[in-house]
């Protein structure tokens, strides 16, 4: 079949033929995959130490986690380009862009990350530090990332933002967004709000401001009764949007929640004038999950997939009443995992009135609605593409979402994934019609690489783009075989001698004017003469190199029927070297930084060539990296002190070669604390008597690691104080009582539970620790008493930060008893779970901890809570409150805790 190609377009990206994409999608055949980037995702992140780090949320991960976390792209089709944006809730802050170009098949960053903030403690609300109005805080974007090729910007609505996990939002709960991204704007040294607002604008002053974003800030309801997109519903989490031009007018349909809506911007420059139209709700339920959406402008109707269904609205009538039709399509031939579904990203193709699904993997799968859609049944079936080089995402990702679009004017499917390597793989369906920007002829068949017999007679056949041309001539090597002046142009070489051959066709128009199609390379062999076998030993696929070292060649070559002649090096097409007796080697000294893709072609004693399978290599920059130096200044070595005082660290750190990026603080080996920033101090409360020794370690931007001499520190006994240790068994103390109340099971009781647990969102866990301190309670302590110091040790068994505060609590309560919804039987809390402030809870609290990410103590200072006790204060124990971090589920060790008894709450007094 001749190649047709749609009419061109004004503006917008087009497909030059003899590029090197233009080239690989040429020849590639239809219904089958091909790998386009060149360089891997990660050769383009921002420097480590670039990178936002907010001390409170200290596990802020990567860039990789813009592509690993529920994400997607958009195709930018005035440019050729794929944006990729996203990060968001626990995993990434950064709110830079990358892009792919088609240009080059190359991963670029187009923008530097905003420095963020925590703007409200109490919901982890961060901000960039120039404010939602200049750049967004990053986010998750599952389906909804769309390019608006009128308005020339890339539209993103967020879903789970860093680090509140919800919409995008302002500081008094405004809704806001969504934001435009401006790619004319892209730079890789720009940040994308403004000037300084990079991280360390100090150091990195030569960052400038892109000015790229724009809030266009009208998704908050104008009035009561307004109606937007994520009202009503989980917000923006497993939304999804798909672009619609309508009228010259950038269109968006949007589903999230309970409702599809339409999104318009007639007028860049007034986002007063945007709209947004309710296209539909949900009527038919349960439909729910994750998954991807996709619109059908002949059908009219928005697809959707969410969970393990699909679900579709048609849209000649829109409105609050357009109910949406569940579905459950045919599968035709091979089995469709269902259950899967959410996994899939989806599109749909104009030109072959499909949508298509993919999964990561090689297979692609063909959704087509029925004529009749009301009554008709919808098919499903694999398009089964040729498999010798195809997609293999591994499994536990968390689903292709938006990262599969239909590029037009590549008339290709693009589909992305792998949070470091970034592989982009496209999809070439059948009857390929490209846009394309020069009219030049284009070699059919034969395939490129292919190989004849010897008196095996070849077909050429050949498509042109203009109009104009009168005849084709087609050259081998340079040497016109033959011409044809009529459409297809085609015609038949015979008897071609046996040899390698470049194929070429000359377009001659009608003005005179002539055009060159690319070339294609086949081989034409003796039947009798067998091809050489040849084997690229060394390097190995993936080899890095350090620039200045030397790349040793090594190739095995045999010939059955005759004899290797020589054997030739190459990186790309160029011929590097060559040897002419085994071993065959070759050394190429002193390559330049890169990425090379190389290989080896074998000759025999009759001409014919072989070429080896390539490999691709990488020569890095890599200077030693000089460790810090690091000096603990205080306290001083031999420092003695009593019990109740604290310890005071101060250190000095630099770095010759970058920066140091955090100070830890030991006693022994155990880590006590860090500091990001200079001048580099912590304070450890109240440590116990004993003998210490402390160093500090700084480490600097490139991992490197320097220790401080260590100190030695005596804590002593203060000689008017007595000194307890609280804890259940230890001395056969037995007044410790604690428990969790659980927001789901809320008539539950915890009390006897070897764990209190804490979670501050979703159904929520909530923990109370309380003692017997005084003798009037059947503690040891006199009422009356002096506390010189008091801690409370909890010890978290599982992982995750978090920031607590320890507020007293208000009203008795029973271990044995305790729930969400009462302290005991008969007698409920003043608000259910022990959240009212003032009733339930001291609003005051005693004391503020912070629990690192991995298990370990959390101390609370609560020497003025317990001498407030001592003074007549009720003691009901404390309740742990939440003040900011990982929102994820918290376990502590509770009083009834069998294993490691040592690990149980405890709570440390010295008291006169």
């Amino acid at each position: 079949m001749l190649l047709h190609v749609s009419a061109a377009v004004a503006d917008g990206y087009k497909l030059t033929i003899d590029s090197d994409i233009g080239i690989k999608l040429s020849n590639l055949p239809e219904n089958s995959w091909v790998r386009l980037n060149l360089n891997e995702y990660r050769d383009a992140w921002i420097p480590l130490d670039q990178r936002p780090a907010p001390p409170e949320a200290p596990s802020v991960g990567s860039p990789a986690s813009i592509i690993r976390a529920w994400s997607s792209m958009a195709w930018d089709s005035n440019r050729g380009n794929l944006i990729l944006w996203g990060g968001g809730h626990a995993n990434y802050p950064g709110n830079e862009v990358y892009i792919w170009r088609a240009s080059t098949l190359q991963w670029e960053r187009a923008s530097v990350p905003s420095e963020v903030t925590l703007a409200r403690p109490d919901i982890d609300l961060f901000e960039a530090i120039d404010g939602p109005f200049n750049a967004p805080i990053s986010a998750h974007t599952y389906d909804n990332s769309e390019f608006l090729p009128i308005v020339d910007r890339f539209i993103t609505f967020g879903g789970a933002a860093f680090n509140t996990g919800r919409f995008f939002e302002l500081v008094d709960r405004t809704r806001t967004g969504p934001y435009l991204w401006d790619p004319s704007r892209g730079n890789s040294n720009s940040v994308g709000g403004t000037s300084g607002s990079n991280v360390k604008p100090d150091i990195y002053s030569d960052v400038i401001g892109g000015s790229m974003w724009q809030n266009r800030h009208n998704l908050h309801p104008a009035y009561e009764g307004d109606l937007k997109p994520g009202l009503g519903g989980t917000y923006w989490i497993n939304g999804a949007t798909a672009y619609s031009n309508e009228n010259g007018v950038d269109s968006l349909y949007i589903q999230v929640a309970d409702s599809l809506y339409k999104y318009t911007i007639p007028n860049i420059n007034d986002s007063s004038l945007d709209t947004y139209q309710r296209q539909g709700r949900y009527i038919t339920r349960p439909f729910s999950g994750q998954g991807a959406g996709a619109f059908d402008p002949g059908r009219n109707i928005f697809l959707r997939s969410a969970g393990g269904q699909f679900t579709f609205w048609r849209l000649d009538n829109p409105g609050k009443n357009n109910e949406n039709t569940l579905f459950r399509p045919t599968v035709t031939a091979g089995i469709f995992s269902f259950s899967s579904l959410k996994y899939y990203g989806m599109d749909f193709d104009p030109r072959r009135n499909q949508f298509l699904l993919w999964n990561g993997q090689g297979e692609v799968w063909s959704l087509i609605p029925p004529e009749d859609l009301e009554l008709g049944t919808w098919t499903m079936s694999p398009l089964s593409p040729v498999a010798s080089n195809s997609p293999n995402l591994p499994s536990g990702h968390t689903g292709i979402l938006g990262k599969w679009k239909y590029a037009a004017a590549l008339d290709v499917f693009l589909g992305a994934f792998d949070p470091r390597e970034g592989q982009v793989w496209a999809y070439k369906p059948q009857d390929w019609q490209p846009t394309v920007a020069e009219k030049l002829p284009f070699i059919i068949e034969p395939a490129s690489n292919r190989i004849f017999n010897l008196a095996e007679d070849i077909s050429v056949l050949v498509d042109s783009f203009d109009s104009t041309v009168e005849d084709i001539e087609i050259f081998a090597n340079g040497i016109s075989i033959g011409q044809s002046t009529n459409t297809p142009y085609s015609f038949i070489w015979y008897y071609p001698e046996a040899g390698n051959y470049a194929l070429e066709a000359v377009g001659r128009s009608t003005d005179g004017g002539t055009s060159t199609s690319p070339i294609i390379n086949i081989s034409v062999l003796d039947a009798s003469n067998l091809p050489p076998e040849i084997t690229l030993v060394s390097p190995s696929d993936g080899t890095e190199y350090t620039a200045g070292d030397s790349i040793d060649f090594t190739a095995t070559a045999a010939d059955a029927d005759g004899s290797v002649t020589r054997v030739e090096f190459y990186q790309g097409l160029t011929k590097l070297g060559e040897d002419t007796t085994a071993p065959y080697n070759f050394t190429w000294a002193n390559p330049a930084e890169g990425t090379y893709t190389l290989s080896a072609t074998a000759f025999d004693d009759d001409g014919v060539s072989t070429s080896s399978t390539t490999v691709d290599i990488t020569v890095i920059t890599n200077t030693a990296n000089v460790p810090p130096t690091v000096a603990l200044i205080a306290p001083l070595d031999g420092t003695e002190l009593f019990v109740g005082d604290s310890i005071n660290f101060e250190a000095t750190a630099d770095d010759a070669d970058g920066n140091v990026i955090r100070v830890e603080f030991y006693q022994g080996l155990a880590k006590l604390g860090e500091d990001t920033s200079a001048p580099y101090s912590y304070t450890w409360n109240n440590p116990a008597e004993g003998a210490y020794t402390l160093s500090i370690k700084a480490v600097d931007d490139g991992g490197a690691i320097a220790s401080s001499l260590p100190v030695a520190v005596d804590v002593l006994a203060d000689p008017n104080s007595n000194s307890i240790i609280l804890q259940e068994g230890l001395d056969g103390y037995n007044g410790t009582r604690d428990s969790y109340l659980y927001e789901y099971h809320k008539s539950t009781n915890y009390g006897p539970i070897s764990y209190i647990k804490e979670k501050p969102t979703g159904s929520r866990f909530r923990s109370l620790i309380g003692f017997a301190i005084f003798q009037s309670e059947g503690g040891p302590v006199p009422a009356g008493a002096t506390i010189t110091s008091a801690t409370l040790s909890l010890y978290k068994s599982s992982y995750y930060d978090h920031n607590y505060k320890l507020h007293p609590l208000l009203a008795s309560w029973l271990e044995d008893e305790v729930t969400w919804k009462r302290t005991q039987i008969g007698v409920a809390w003043s608000s259910e779970g022990a959240t009212g402030a003032g009733s339930d809870f001291d609003a005051l609290y005693d004391s503020e901890a912070a629990a690192q990410w991995d298990p370990g103590w959390v101390e609370f200072d609560v020497s003025g809570g317990v001498q407030a006790m001592s003074l007549g204060r009720a003691n009901f124990g404390w309740i742990m409150e939440p003040a900011g971090g990982n929102n994820n589920t918290k376990k502590f060790r509770s009083s009834e805790y069998t294993g490691d008894t040592s690990l149980r709450p405890k709570l440390v007094i010295q008291y006169s």
